[in-house]
């Protein structure tokens, strides 16, 4: 089963939460999975989008247990990671068994 969207959890900044969002709605477009939703959501709610069928990016390790594949981006919230490593490491999920909605093209 592929991802249907992309949750970009919020810290305590929403504005660098919105850049990741961004960033990765770019990386989703150019990885060929345009129909891939990048969604931005409260770090509190992410309970409502675990499951298996989304990706779940956070600025730090969510200590519950997830159904959702959990994708840990420190350095992406903090402005210190370019969009072509995050690219990479969405290509990787892809490459690994992992895809996102649509197989790349």
């Amino acid at each position: 089963m592929g991802y249907s969207a992309v949750v970009v959890l919020q810290g305590c900044c929403s504005s660098r939460a919105h850049a990741v969002a961004v960033m990765v709605a770019h990386c989703l477009a150019r990885l060929g999975l345009g129909s891939t939703r990048a969604i931005e959501a409260e770090f509190a709610s992410f309970g409502y989008w675990d499951s298996p069928s989304n990706l779940i990016i956070s600025p730090s390790p969510v200590l519950a247990d997830t159904r959702a594949r959990v994708l840990v981006l420190p350095k992406a919230y903090m402005g210190m990671m370019a969009e072509g490593e995050v690219e990479a490491l969405l290509r990787r999920c892809c490459d690994e068994g992992c895809c996102l909605a649509e197989k790349r093209v």
